[in-house]
């Protein structure tokens, strides 16, 4: 599942630059935003996911 994400994240990139909307540094500070706040919301909740109830 991450590589699809990863892949169409990546081509929406691609192509946005090449239809002259972006600039690459804002595609890749996108990226940046985004790998940094799923890496965030992974080190918060990471003891709230897959816990037993008692």
């Amino acid at each position: 599942m991450p590589y699809a994400a990863y892949s169409i994240a990546g081509t929406v990139g691609i192509l946005r630059i090449a239809n002259n909307r972006h600039y690459i540094s804002d595609v890749l500070v996108g990226a940046g935003i985004g790998i940094l706040s799923m890496k965030l919301s992974y080190w918060t909740h990471q003891y709230k996911w897959g816990r037993k109830k008692h």
